[in-house]
């Protein structure tokens, strides 16, 4: 079951949560909920977000899915817009979400990296 409360929700989760909302977010951007594209502000809030995401959640034993799992979303942003109908809608929440993951995944590479060389 789904635990939606608010209570002992540490960083972490409101961090985790992020990535569903971006993603809705993107979806409702795709679908024309939105009459403008987001201002850049969200383009600055996902990076940041995405930067703590990899600083406080993401394990050096998850670091390599991670990293493939980003790669997975930006490469299905550039062809999902090939479909007819909804390409355009999942293209957008996927470019959302990849603004939030590639970040994500530039830090945690970073961090693998600095890991790895001690």
């Amino acid at each position: 079951m789904l635990n939606l409360g608010l209570k002992n929700l540490g960083i972490s989760k409101i961090l985790a949560w992020s990535v569903l909302i971006v993603a809705l977010l993107g979806l409702a951007e795709g679908f024309g909920f939105f009459t403008t594209a987001l201002p850049a502000f969200f383009t600055w809030l996902f990076v940041a977000v995405g930067s703590g995401i990899a600083l406080m959640n993401i394990k050096e034993s998850e670091a390599t899915s991670f990293m493939v799992a980003t790669l997975v979303v930006g490469i299905g942003a550039g062809t999902l817009a090939l479909l007819p109908t909804v390409g355009g809608a999942l293209e957008a929440m996927l470019e959302r979400v990849a603004q939030l993951v590639v970040p994500a995944a530039v830090v945690t590479g970073i961090k693998t990296i600095y890991n790895k060389s001690k």
